[in-house]
């Protein structure tokens, strides 16, 4: 079980659906066969139609939840980066760049709150942080 956690986790996701397809297909065969619906051909072709909307749609699923992920952890690295800075060119540098990635790996939904979240703590550290010194 492990290794095909693994497997979902880390392999391209051309690979997954692929895995996904021939799964899915040989389950409605299977069923298809049990059930005896129409001929050998005609199971074969529902088969392969259902394998691969199944597949489309379990791939999609797993793609989502990658890019989730993606978003969760590198919301933790800016907020880190939020946490340690202490002037405000810092924090505008932090707002141009990674907030800005942050944004565009953004699905909607829980991240729009998490986006408000590290938004608001910005705003209120930008107003009590020093400007950077001149020497």
């Amino acid at each position: 079980m492990k290794k095909l956690e693994d497997f979902l986790r880390t392999a391209p996701i051309h690979k997954v659906a692929l895995v996904f397809f021939i799964i899915f297909s040989l389950i409605t065969l299977l069923i298809g066969l049990l059930f005896s619906i129409e001929t050998w051909r005609m199971n074969v072709l529902i088969s392969v139609i259902l394998g691969g909307l199944f597949a489309l749609v379990k791939t999609l699923m797993l793609s989502g939840m990658r890019q989730s992920e993606l978003f969760w952890n590198y919301a933790k690295v800016v907020e880190s980066l939020i946490s340690s800075a202490n002037t405000k060119e810092t924090l505008e540098d932090i707002h141009k760049k990674e907030f800005v990635d942050l944004r565009n790996k953004s699905m909607g939904g829980p991240h729009v709150d998490e986006l408000n979240r590290l938004h608001t703590i910005m705003k209120i550290k930008y107003e009590y942080v020093p400007h950077q010194e001149k020497r």
